[in-house]
């Protein structure tokens, strides 16, 4: 790949990355905050009710900036780019569109179709017991 398409996306990914721990960093001050409210039991109701919103939330982004982080160890390690599962080359449109991609799109929609398969699985194995 060019050297200034790899240094562009390392950008974006370093940029992107940034943004989710300052928003992380910011995240961590108002539960710092809220900690002093929630003395008063009347106070936290608001809270109470943003926080498994707020969990779910905080999920994906430590995802993400684990994502970000595979993805920026494999620019340094000279593999960005490579398929994880078939090896093949992701192609530099599919990978401007989704900085971390980890597999090419054949790949990642059979993955995603064993994906369906197992959770439709799942879902009969519940049903019948």
């Amino acid at each position: 790949m060019r050297k200034t398409f790899l240094q562009e996306i390392r950008q974006r990914l370093e940029d992107e990355l940034d943004q989710l721990v300052s928003k992380k960093s910011a995240q961590e001050l108002r539960d710092a905050d809220t900690d002093e409210i929630k003395k008063d039991p009347y106070a936290c109701i608001p809270t109470t009710c943003n926080t498994d919103m707020n969990m779910a939330l905080m999920e994906r982004e430590r995802k993400r900036i684990a994502e970000i982080g595979r993805a920026l160890q494999k620019l340094d390690r000279g593999e960005f780019g490579a398929c994880e599962e078939c090896g093949e080359r992701i192609s530099p449109k599919r990978l401007e569109a989704i900085l971390s991609a980890l597999f090419c799109i054949g790949c990642q929609a059979r993955l995603e179709k064993d994906a369906g398969r197992a959770s439709a699985l799942d879902e009969h194995v519940q049903i019948g017991e």
